[in-house]
C-alpha cells in the first residue's frame, strides 16, 4: 500500500490513528511534511483531502500522489526551492524561521503550475484550486510560516487566470470557521487538540531538569569531505552512535554550505526513523 492509498484510507474511514504511525515513521523518513506542530502538517494533509461533504476528489489524489512521487526522488532540489523562496524581493536576506514549514508545498506550487496550463473550459482544474486553498490555509491556521505560506499562495494565483481569486484568498481570516470543518474531522480521530484550543504553557523553570551552564565551546572545525553524511549508514546503529558517527551527522547540520546541511537534515531524518524502527522491533 503506497504513502497516498494509507492517506486516502486514512481520510475515508476511521483508522487514522491506527495509520498514523506508520505515516510518520514514512513521512519523517523523506521530509515531506513538518510533524512539529500540534495538530501536525500530516493532521491538515489528511484532513484537506475531504471537501465538505465529506468526499474525496480522484482529481485531487492524482495530482498528490505525483507530487508525493516526485518529492521523494528529489528531496534537496524542494528544499532548495523553498530556500530560494524565503528570501525577500529586495534584500535578498533570509526570513528568520519562527515558523516551520512543509517541503511538499514547493512540489505542489511547481506541479500546479503545469496543471493550471492545461486548464480547459469545463473546468476540470477546479476541485484542484478548491483543495490547494483549503490545504494551504490548514497548513497556516495549525502555524506554519504565514509569510513563505502568502507567497506560495500568490505564485499559484498568478499561473491560473480561472482559480486567481480562490488561490489568492487561501490565508484569508474569513475562511476560518470553514476551516474548523476539516480540523476538527482529523482531530476526533486522533485525538487531536486544536492550535487555537491549547493550553498556555508555564514558562521552564529551574526544577525542570535544565539546570547547569551552557557549554559554549565551538564545534570542530568542518571537514571538508564531509564523511559524517553517510558514515553512520555504514554500520550497526549502536555502533555507529558509540564510535560518534552519528555525532558527525549532527556536526554536518552547522554546515556552512547550504547543500550540506539540506543533506544532513535529509539523513538525520533518515536517522530518526531508522531510529524509531529499531525501538518497535525491541518491543
Amino acid at each position: 500500500m503506497t504513502l497516498l492509498n494509507l492517506m486516502a484510507t486514512s481520510a475515508k474511514q476511521d483508522s487514522y490513528s491506527g495509520l498514523k504511525s506508520l505515516l510518520v515513521s514514512v513521512i519523517r523518513e523523506h521530509g515531506i511534511l513538518q510533524l512539529e506542530t500540534c495538530p501536525s502538517a500530516l493532521d491538515a494533509l489528511v484532513a484537506s483531502v475531504q471537501d465538505a461533504n465529506g468526499a474525496t476528489s480522484d482529481q485531487v489524489l492524482d495530482f498528490l500522489d505525483d507530487c508525493l512521487g516526485r518529492f521523494i526522488k528529489r528531496p534537496i532540489k524542494y528544499q532548495d526551492d523553498l530556500d530560494v523562496l524565503s528570501k525577500t524581493e529586495s534584500k535578498n536576506v533570509n526570513i528568520s524561521h519562527h515558523d516551520p514549514v512543509s517541503g511538499l508545498v514547493m512540489t505542489l506550487m511547481e506541479q500546479w503550475a503545469y496543471k493550471s496550463s492545461t486548464e480547459t473550459k469545463n473546468n476540470s482544474t477546479e476541485e484542484l484550486a478548491q483543495w490547494l486553498s483549503r490545504f494551504l490555509y490548514l497548513l497556516n491556521h495549525i502555524g506554519e510560516d504565514e509569510v513563505l505560506l502568502s507567497r506560495v499562495a500568490q505564485s499559484m494565483a498568478e499561473t491560473s487566470k480561472r482559480h486567481r481569486k480562490i488561490l489568492k484568498t487561501a490565508l484569508d481570516p474569513k475562511g476560518k470557521e470553514r476551516t474548523k470543518v476539516f480540523l476538527e474531522r482529523v482531530s476526533k480521530k486522533a485525538n487531536i487538540i486544536r492550535v487555537d484550543e491549547t493550553p498556555d504553557q508555564p514558562p521552564p523553570t529551574e526544577k525542570s531538569g535544565l539546570g547547569g551552564e551552557a557549554n559554549l565551546e565551538l564545534p570542530p572545525q568542518e571537514d571538508d569531505n564531509h564523511p559524517g553524511l553517510n558514515r553512520w549508514r555504514q554500520k550497526e546503529l549502536e555502533e555507529s552512535i558509540e564510535d560518534g558517527n552519528v555525532g558527525e551527522l549532527l556536526l554536518c547540520l552547522s554546515s556552512r554550505h547550504v547543500d550540506i546541511r539540506l543533506q544532513a537534515l535529509t539523513s538525520t531524518r533518515q536517522l530518526i526513523a531508522k531510529i524509531e524502527v529499531c525501538l518497535a522491533a525491541a518491543h
